[in-house]
């Protein structure tokens, strides 16, 4: 009987310690959630394509969020890149194209992009930004929104985000995240 009361209350502690709420500082906290198996990162990779979706928790846009202007939303942020170089001259023939993807990708990435509950709820992005670093960098990278409590309220264990291909040739992607992850992110000091 005292080896089964010592057995219960290790589980119990183990259950207290694994529920709480992890804090970090900022690049602790930038590590972590760049860090695959912690559950912000999906990765794929389609031809020379890689493809990396990353949640953004709300945090990191805001230290001081007592409006709640930003913790209303779950951010992701889209990043595309091709052999190191971003992908907006991968398989363009002419200008048309090039104009074609950046149209695209500055205004009309709320076609491309949903987001499905493991409930079969949709929702639509909020909003879309993508970033132009015009050939400075490797990636392009846009970040768009989902509202907070219709993707949470609305999801029992995961969602699934659905990006369609942009005309890059590789097909559509799917990338699933688990809502424990999603709804409870570590904390970052300030």
């Amino acid at each position: 009987m005292k080896h089964f009361n010592i057995f219960i209350l290790f589980f119990v502690f183990l259950f207290v310690n694994s529920c709480k709420q992890r804090s970090f500082n900022e690049k602790e906290y930038i590590k972590y959630i760049n860090d695959p198996k912690n559950g912000f990162l999906n990765e794929t990779k389609a031809g020379d394509v890689t493809i990396k979706l990353l949640h953004k928790p709300s945090c990191l846009f805001a230290y001081d969020d007592s409006s709640n202007q930003y913790s209303n939303y779950l951010y992701f942020n889209l990043s595309y890149t091709t052999n190191d170089k971003d992908i907006l001259m991968y398989n363009i023939n002419a200008f048309n194209d090039y104009s074609e993807r950046v149209n695209i990708l500055s205004y009309r990435m709320s076609q491309y992009i949903t987001l499905l509950t493991d409930k079969s709820d949709t929702v639509n992005i909020v909003d879309a930004f993508f970033e132009r670093t015009y050939g400075m960098t490797n990636e392009t990278n846009v970040l768009f929104a989902f509202d907070k409590d219709k993707t949470l309220n609305n999801t029992n264990k995961y969602f699934s985000i659905y990006l369609k291909d942009i005309g890059l040739g590789i097909g559509d992607q799917v990338f699933r995240f688990k809502k424990n992850k999603i709804k409870l992110p570590p904390k970052l000091n300030n």
